[in-house]
């Protein structure tokens, strides 16, 4: 039914979707300026902090949850049995290090604690549902770039340069009329043969995710944590074939019309400087994409690897929506787990609950109308470094977290001067930029309108 691309254009392709989201719709917030309705709004803006100071409110509670359990605890109650452990109820911590115990291949680089950490953002966000998603590190090294040009173009460029570079990424995939965006998006992509043209634009509109935070443990790069450890740092070739990057930033750069024989070596110095750095190319990111239910079941469908449509029948109703199995999976796992291994074909309740992923049409409108909250976690690939004991480890991500700073004070460097050529700008300095850290970067955080919490 598809026709597949390689696992690199793969990756691109849903890199510049993740990009084209973002700037879709920060696009519609770039109208040509109007300084008296600036002024008016500065001036709203100063007496609405005044109001504020002088009647703060104190910070609401956080809702009690709906559920019984998060995703991620689901998860472990199906699957613990199904590995001859029992699950412990009221004790996360205890089933997350289980787990781990005995799945070490998927969790190699990360510790029972940060994994505990990540559920309880689940816990902190209950009345949500969660996909996890996951950027290897030359992925991490293009969204450090390409955020840190649009905040140059913020802050130096004029009305029609910010515009220019907004547009680099217009043309999301629209609805067909009276059809919600994911329906739509299923008569195009999935029920349809793929031609050549939706073959590439079908990664473009939407990314692979995994419903709990270790699924999908038999099926290699389809794992979230599998996914950001693939390749082994072992040598300068090994490092470059981590870089990842050199095909969104040709892409970046031609799109931003740059004179084609000049790409080749401003890429050339980026992927140097990617190389320099242990922060650069150690470096992994977890996403954690929280939805509200109607986000949920306006952008999303139950899929199986590489997207393809996968109904799940519960109660009798045969459905490609993912919010009634995951509500009945937080309220009754194994139960829920049982019965639709019944009416669906599953082996047993853990290969269907391990299986179960879906496919995330990125929606700027949701995006922008707060139904997505997002958090990212940087984990640090150290499995190489098997001299480290567990101290050692955790001073060796210290020293990269240090070395961040310098790192992107470098990489600005360059931006600059790539953006002093393009904006015709041989005087361009660098602005006071803003170095973007753990659970603030994401590829959203772009938009400026992102919700983090």
């Amino acid at each position: 039914m598809f026709k597949f691309i390689s696992k690199s254009s793969v990756s691109t392709l849903m890199f510049l979707g993740l990009l084209a989201a973002s700037q879709s719709a920060m696009a519609g917030k770039l109208d040509e300026p109007d300084e008296k309705a600036i002024a008016a709004k500065a001036l709203t803006n100063t007496r609405i902090k005044q109001s504020r100071k002088s009647s703060q409110k104190p910070a609401e509670k956080e809702q009690a949850p709906l559920y019984s359990y998060t995703q991620t605890e689901a998860y472990l109650k199906v699957m613990l049995p199904s590995l001859g452990e029992s699950y412990v109820e009221n004790d996360t911590d205890h089933n997350i290090r289980e787990f781990m115990r005995l799945t070490p291949s998927r969790c190699s680089f990360m510790s029972s604690e940060e994994a505990s950490q990540i559920v309880q953002n689940e816990r902190k966000h209950s009345n949500y549902f969660v996909l996890y998603n996951a950027l290897r590190s030359g992925h991490n090294f293009a969204y450090d770039l390409v955020d840190l040009m649009r905040q140059v173009i913020q802050i130096k460029a004029p009305y029609p340069d910010k515009r220019r570079f907004a547009r680099m990424f217009d043309g999301l995939f629209q609805p067909s009329e009276g059809d919600s965006p994911i329906n739509s998006f299923i008569n195009t992509y999935v029920e349809d043969a793929l031609t050549p043209d939706t073959a590439r634009t079908y990664q473009l509109r939407a990314a692979s995710t995994n419903m709990f935070l270790f699924g999908n443990t038999q099926t290699g790069d389809e794992n979230t944590l599998a996914y950001i450890g693939a390749g082994f740092v072992e040598n300068k070739d090994s490092i470059r074939r981590l870089f990842h990057s050199g095909e969104i930033l040709e892409s970046v750069f031609l799109n931003m019309g740059f004179d084609q024989d000049t790409v080749p070596d401003r890429i050339k110095r980026y992927e140097t400087l990617f190389e320099k750095y242990e922060y650069f190319w150690r470096r992994g990111t977890l996403q954690q994409i929280f939805l509200s239910p109607e986000a949920v079941s306006e952008d999303t469908y139950i899929s199986g690897p590489f997207g393809v449509l996968e109904p799940v029948k519960l109660g009798g109703e045969e459905t490609k929506d993912p919010l009634p199995i995951l509500k009945a999976l937080r309220d009754n796992p194994t139960g829920t787990a049982e019965e639709i291994v019944k009416e669906s074909g599953y082996l047993n309740a853990a290969s269907f609950i391990d299986h179960l992923q879906a496919r995330l049409l990125w929606n700027p409108k949701d995006i922008e109308e707060g139904k997505i909250i997002l958090k990212t976690t940087d984990l640090f690939k150290l499995t190489d470094l098997k001299q480290l004991d567990e101290k050692g480890k955790e001073q060796k991500v210290l020293e990269l977290k240090k070395q961040m700073k310098v790192a992107r004070q470098d990489l600005e460097k360059l931006v600059i001067e790539d953006l002093a050529d393009w904006l015709k700008l041989p005087d361009l300095t660098i602005p006071q930029l803003k170095i973007q850290g753990e659970g603030v970067k994401t590829p959203l955080s772009l938009l400026q309108l992102k919700k983090f919490v």
